[in-house]
């Protein structure tokens, strides 16, 4: 008991110390985002209750296979002639049952002793449910971290492309300056600086629309954290890494939809069999034990009766043996199923993330020639050697480009999250649902978000 409290306490601590970080730092990262958001999920918390009630199921169904032990107690009063009052202090076997009242006390004993294994297989059945919900649980939490991973990335990619359009919005202002230097002194028309003042605007218009749409994206990722994130979003995870599709592929059947699935087959196996006790005899002992009785019953103590059922006739039970080789049969080619489409959702995943990659270094290099293409064009330009509308076509092909790669850049790290969902490959979700509830009850101040 005392090892138990300290490891307890040791939750409790580390949960507190965890909460106190993740809520006073002033940059919050992926991690604990996710972390956050285990612990705010409906989703998870139903997965955890099904866990409990499997729980309390298999205690039923070990109840079942228990001795019962009850006390009884019964008085039976009746009408009984006036000339027989005397048959209630007589032991006689007429004059018990001439009594007036007879009373009676028993402890009751009653014991199965055989039904076919029905409650053994039914237990066994049950305890399979129990680990399928687990993997079940698990594998709710590697998709909660795909959505996570994917708010997240997007409030990022819109903080950079608002970092990228203030960044050109200076750099037109700056131009328009020049611009109209040069005008003064007749080097340009205003019809260029009319130009470069639209497309200012543009950018302008741009960084409008964008930051709604920053609002929008914190906006969700509040929701799956349940807390409202005034810090800093930071990311330093790499959005290129070196492993091949076998590292992935290697934990195919080893994610945890694919064990529940084989799991599950084990409970329509166990649930064939429970139908099929049903031909089986069973047999039973009913035991009693009498404390206090009357009359000839009285130096009875005890008896004890034993029962056999043969079973000759059951209509239902055919009908649901049929329906359990049919669920046995369903089951099986989910297995199938789930263990294809695994394969597939890894190869499906790697060949997306690499191909994003792939655009990403494209892209990057793309952003790096124009915007040395901008800085030549803008030389040319003071010596009248190309038109202000080149210049300006440059610039545009440039922030094109730099947007670009930013966005793949972060498209690139949700695709990677969800090459590690697809693979199970999650860091962080083998945390148990006891020590998700020890972090719950540490946490009572943790203040939520209002929900609707």
């Amino acid at each position: 008991m005392q090892r138990l409290l300290s490891i307890i306490t040791v939750l409790l601590l580390g949960a507190s110390f965890a909460r106190a970080e993740i809520l006073s730092s002033n940059i919050i990262d992926l991690d604990q985002c996710f972390l956050m958001a285990v612990r705010r999920s409906e989703t998870l918390q139903m997965k955890e209750e099904d866990i409990n009630q499997a729980a309390a199921k298999f205690s039923q169904a070990l109840g079942a296979v228990l001795p019962q032990l009850a006390f009884k107690g019964t008085e039976l009063l009746q009408d009984v002639p006036s000339s027989d009052q005397a048959a209630n202090n007589s032991t006689s076997i007429s004059s018990t049952f001439l009594r007036r009242s007879i009373p009676n006390t028993s402890i009751n004993l009653t014991q199965p002793i055989f039904s076919g294994l029905k409650e053994f297989r039914t237990m066994a059945g049950l305890k399979a449910s129990q680990k399928r919900l687990r993997h079940e649980h698990q594998r709710a939490a590697q998709l909660l971290y795909r959505d996570v991973a994917q708010s997240f990335y997007t409030v990022l990619q819109v903080q950079t492309d608002i970092a990228i359009l203030v960044r050109q919005e200076s750099v037109l202002r700056k131009r328009i300056a020049e611009l109209r230097d040069r005008a003064k002194v007749g080097r340009s028309r205003e019809s260029e600086i009319a130009a470069t003042e639209a497309q200012e605007a543009n950018v302008a218009a741009a960084l409008s629309e964008i930051r709604g749409t920053l609002l929008v994206a914190r906006e969700m990722l509040e929701f799956l954290t349940g807390v409202s994130i005034n810090q800093k979003i930071q990311d330093s995870k790499p959005a290129s890494n070196k492993q091949s599709i076998d590292y992935f592929l290697e934990s195919s059947e080893s994610r945890d939809d694919v064990l529940a699935a084989s799991i599950a087959v084990q409970e329509a196996q166990n649930n064939l069999k429970v139908s099929g006790a049903g031909y089986s005899p069973t047999i039973s002992l009913s035991a009693n034990y009498y404390p206090y009785r009357v009359g000839f019953y009285e130096p009875i103590k005890w008896d004890a009766t034993f029962y056999l059922t043969l079973p000759i006739f059951q209509g239902n039970i055919r009908g649901q043996i049929q329906e359990a080789k049919s669920k046995l049969v369903a089951s099986e080619l989910n297995e199938q199923l789930t263990r294809r489409q695994s394969e597939q959702d890894i190869r499906s995943a790697y060949s997306t993330w690499k191909s994003t990659l792939s655009q990403m270094n494209s892209y990057n290099r793309a952003a790096q020639k124009n915007r040395i293409n901008y800085e030549a064009q803008t030389a040319d330009y003071q010596t009248n050697l190309v038109s202000n509308l080149e210049v300006l076509q440059a610039f545009a092909d440039w922030l094109n480009a730099e947007r670009r790669a930013n966005q793949l850049r972060f498209q690139a790290k949700v695709n990677y999250a969800q090459l590690l969902v697809a693979s199970g490959k999650i860091p962080g979700t083998g945390i148990s649902s006891a020590v998700l509830n020890v972090e719950r009850e540490a946490s009572p101040e943790l203040k939520l978000k209002d929900r609707p």
